[in-house]
């Protein structure tokens, strides 16, 4: 690769960071969270915070989520695949996260008997919010 190729994707990749570190800003400023707090919460030194912030670094995908998290955003809006900070991440749906297999939950992994269980409660649950929806809209149009 010859050298303008090389400095190429080096601007590139600094042109990101920096990006990337000016939406972090912008969410933090917007949030009104302070640095020490963000950094306390997804386990880095300020100054590891400060350096994402800055452009000089990116943080591990554990992190990202993590951020994405504390600012009330989406990971999506903080790897630039769309540009609304509010709008929500992908959603995930119960029904196949109960059956796609083994959860744990407080350290213990769930049996199929429970995980089955769960999964009826939370259609029986669904089912109550529904009806009580509707009775909440009958009682506001008398």
């Amino acid at each position: 690769m010859n050298t303008d190729k090389k400095e190429e994707k080096l601007n590139d990749k600094q042109k990101y960071m920096n990006e990337f570190g000016g939406r972090l800003r912008h969410l933090r400023k917007l949030r009104k969270k302070r640095i020490d707090a963000i950094a306390k919460h997804i386990g880095v030194h300020r100054s590891t915070y400060n350096s994402y912030e800055l452009g000089y670094r990116l943080p591990s995908l554990q992190t990202l989520k993590s951020l994405a998290a504390f600012l009330e955003t989406s990971t999506d809006y903080l790897l630039f695949k769309i540009d609304d900070y509010d709008a929500p991440g992908e959603a995930a749906d119960i029904k196949e996260i109960l059956e796609s297999g083994p959860l744990v939950y407080g350290g213990e992994i769930i049996s199929e008997e429970h995980r089955n269980y769960l999964a009826s409660v939370v259609d029986s649950l669904i089912g109550n919010l529904n009806t009580l929806d509707v009775i909440i809209k009958n009682k506001s149009s008398k």
